[in-house]
């Protein structure tokens, strides 16, 4: 009898921990589906994010016109307008600054004029003053520095000039000091000179550090520690590298980081965070790209936005919030437009955000996973 109560326990046991670790078999299974499920719901939605960064930015074009179709001019932003200096059209050089003020969405020419017509320009803004260098004028380069008051709208001529006659530079303010690389002669000897034009001292002298190979047609942008030089060309060759300087330590690094494709004729703006480099061409084609560049990790990629058309020979001016892209060029083709590009875009309460319906459809599907398999997994019979 004892024998017997004892199979009959150990029995009974056995059928109670088989179906108990049964139980927990199946639950383990389920929970463990169940985390399979919201491990990949999370990576996809990771993965949407991931790629909706920059499809916030938005590109718009004013309601305004320069008064004409131009490129290779030079602008800025002077505090509460846009100033768009010199250039060409199709057909001749320019002489005007136009004030763009998109509060009152006018765009029109100053009265003062520049010494002569000229195109290929770059300029800075100070704070107070714009400082315009060197240039070409009827088939002639320049060497000039010009400095333009908006408050009084007066130009000079300044004393000091550029040590060679020079188009096709870039320029970026930095520390009290204009930094101007690149360009070329009129035979086409191109340079690897960065200049630093200080006007407190009244001086331009050279940096000791110079560009990786001399070139022309680059954009510059400073993030107040370092000056970031994007790409360009020589005769024969487009480039991809982006130089580093530290104008402090008098000192230039090519960046690990290339553009995606050999560009030159391209305008950049900093926001405080990242730079913006704007369409641009190679020796065949243009490019209607927007690319984001961020020091910080060396990275650089392409936005989901673009230019409303290919073109290169723009210029950019950041006012704090958004960029203002002037004009520019394509093959037989040039622009009077000012497009609008805001990083962050512009989301409307009525609006969603821009991945949100695939976000939520994603959502939904896991919803219904997570129920099919609960529906699927196997129940404890009833004895």
């Amino acid at each position: 009898m004892g024998s017997t109560w004892n199979v009959d326990f150990w029995l009974s046991l056995h059928q109670t921990g088989a179906h108990f670790l049964l139980e927990i078999g199946i639950r383990s299974r389920v929970v463990t589906n169940i985390a399979r499920v919201v491990i990949v719901g999370f990576a996809v939605l990771i993965l949407l994010a991931t790629s909706s960064i920059g499809s916030a930015s938005t590109v718009s074009i004013e309601e305004v016109s320069l008064p004409a179709a131009l490129y290779r001019g030079c602008a800025v932003w002077v505090g509460d307008y846009a100033l768009y200096i010199g250039g060409r059209t199709e057909t001749e050089q320019q002489d005007t600054i136009i004030k763009f003020d998109p509060q009152t969405h006018e765009a029109e020419n100053l009265t003062t004029k520049l010494p002569s017509p000229r195109g290929s320009i770059s300029c800075v803004w100070t704070g107070q003053y714009v400082y315009i260098f060197a240039g070409t004028y009827s088939g002639s380069n320049l060497n000039d520095i010009l400095r333009f008051d908006p408050a009084t709208e007066t130009l000079v001529k300044m004393q000091e000039v550029l040590p060679m006659n020079l188009t096709g530079t870039s320029a970026v303010w930095h520390d009290s000091k204009a930094y101007i690389f690149g360009g070329h002669n009129e035979s086409a000897v191109f340079s690897d000179q960065g200049l630093v034009y200080d006007p407190s001292a009244v001086t331009v002298t050279n940096l000791s550090s110079r560009l990786v190979t001399p070139r022309a047609g680059t954009s510059a942008v400073s993030d107040g520690t370092h000056i970031y030089i994007f790409g360009g060309r020589n005769v024969t060759t487009v480039y991809t590298d982006i130089m580093e300087l530290d104008p402090d330590a008098d000192t230039l690094e090519l960046m690990d980081s290339r553009l995606p494709h050999p560009r030159y004729h391209m305008s950049a703006v900093w926001d405080g965070e990242y730079a913006y480099v704007f369409g641009g061409a190679d020796l065949t084609s243009r490019s209607d790209e927007i690319l984001r560049f961020d020091p910080h990790h060396d990275d650089i990629g392409a936005l989901g936005v673009h230019l409303p058309t290919p073109r290169e020979l723009t210029k950019a001016a950041w006012n704090g919030t958004v960029a203002y892209i002037f004009g520019g060029k394509n093959a037989g083709e040039s622009y009077d437009d000012i497009v609008t590009f805001d990083p962050h875009g512009v989301v409307h309460e009525e609006e969603p955000e821009p991945n949100a319906p695939l976000c939520l459809s994603v959502l939904l599907g896991l919803v219904i996973l997570f129920a099919v398999i609960m529906l699927a997994s196997p129940k404890k019979k009833k004895e």
